[in-house]
């Protein structure tokens, strides 16, 4: 079993794996702890938590090299943009406690599901700024999920199926800066658009019980199971 495609080439190209015996099960979203919160309701929340006219960008994920490497990335884009504020959520945040950061960049660490369900609810845009790693990128399904308009590398959207400008941006890192900049100004129903069209894909190809339908019919069709 693999989560990704390119995952499923790798193992044919170094081991010579019989592709008729590899199933790929990718990397879902539980459907009832990630909500969908519309640009409208994001801008209420915000204005309740006395954020009204900031921008948020945020980055989930755990102590992990790819992620690591992200987040020093996320740093100095931090620098070129001091009016955007940057969130980064997860145990990643702990490996940089006494790195010198600029002011508008925050750590959380581990939070509940309650807060980071909080934090999915109000932040503006998310990033996903990878360069290495294997498999999905499970934060790129909640980020989608919930609404945010999301940047991406191409690697960071490998295995997901996702497509630039109809589900989200994809961009090469050095072009993240001006990204972040062309979605805080981007107009609404352009965000809107884009981000209903993520939320159909997701519903369709990533819910969990969406998943296990599909791995139930491959295991049969690929006669892994007498």
């Amino acid at each position: 079993m693999v989560c990704s495609s390119d995952d499923a080439q790798s193992l044919i190209k170094t081991y010579g794996v019989d592709v008729s015996k590899i199933v790929e099960v990718p990397n879902g979203v539980d459907l009832e702890t990630v909500h969908y919160v519309s640009l409208e309701e994001r801008n209420s929340r915000k204005v309740k938590l006395g954020l009204e006219g900031s921008f948020t960008a945020l980055f989930i994920g755990s102590w992990h090299p790819p992620n690591l490497e992200a987040v020093r990335y996320i740093l100095k884009i931090a620098e070129e943009l001091p009016d955007v504020n940057f969130l980064i959520v997860g145990s990643v945040g702990l490996a940089f406690r006494d790195e010198q950061k600029t002011n508008n960049v925050g750590f959380m660490g581990v939070v509940d599901d309650e807060t980071k369900a909080t934090i999915l609810s109000i932040a503006d845009v998310a990033l996903n700024p990878m360069k290495s790693g294997s498999g999905t990128n499970l934060k790129m399904l909640d980020y989608l999920m919930a609404g945010i308009p999301v940047i991406s590398t191409q690697f960071g959207v490998r295995g997901i199926g996702i497509e630039n400008n109809i589900h989200c941006i994809v961009r090469e890192l050095d072009s993240f800066p001006d990204a972040i900049t062309n979605i805080r100004h981007e107009n609404v129903k352009s965000k809107h658009i884009r981000s209903d069209a993520a939320k159909q894909y997701i519903q369709e190809k990533f819910d969990w019980q969406v998943i296990a339908n599909d791995f139930y019919q491959q295991i049969f069709s690929c006669n892994l199971i007498d």
